[in-house]
């Protein structure tokens, strides 16, 4: 297991290894105690819901990890998600993000969505499926890789649903 700097910041999946229709939830609720719904998902949280801004955030080797970069300029040093299992990053803050972002091999999403959020660059061509979402203003001003040589990009993002060959998990 990787040393995990920044623990308080970072919300870990479940510890399973694919996802279970038993862990899905909608948003109000439906978590067991311990839980948190996000992205559609039952996780466990740790005792601070936003990724701080201090050290880079480095997800747990094998296991899911859902990063919640919802403050202005939080995960700012960056997030090395190359041994996790997969990886949902979502940067709603204004200004979060800014630092570089990697997956590698499992399934990335990055959702961009605050305003000049993702700022550093995003590196997913060794993943098995990439979703970049640049939909904040002025949102992903630096490199974008998506997988299997670029041929999933769409604009400046990365789109997993461009055809069978973006999807390879």
């Amino acid at each position: 297991m990787r040393g995990l700097v920044g623990l308080a910041a970072l919300l870990v999946g479940c510890g399973f290894a694919t996802r279970s229709d038993q862990f899905e939830c909608d948003g109000s609720g439906g978590c067991p105690d311990g839980k948190s719904c996000v992205s559609g998902w039952c996780v466990t949280a740790a005792a601070v819901p936003d990724a701080g801004v201090e050290p880079p955030i480095v997800c747990d080797e094998g296991e899911p990890c859902v990063v919640d970069c919802s403050e202005p300029g939080s995960c700012a040093a960056g997030i090395d998600c190359t041994g996790a299992s997969s990886c949902d990053i979502t940067c709603s803050g204004d200004g979060s993000c800014a630092g570089h972002l990697e997956c590698e091999d499992g399934p990335c999403t990055v959702e961009c969505s605050g305003a000049g959020s993702c700022g550093g660059s995003i590196d997913c061509d060794d993943a098995c499926s990439c979703e970049v979402s640049c939909s904040g203003p002025d949102s992903c001003q630096s490199d974008v890789d998506c997988p299997f040589t670029g041929q999933c990009r769409n604009g400046k993002e990365c789109d997993p649903y461009g055809g069978a060959a973006c999807d390879q998990c």
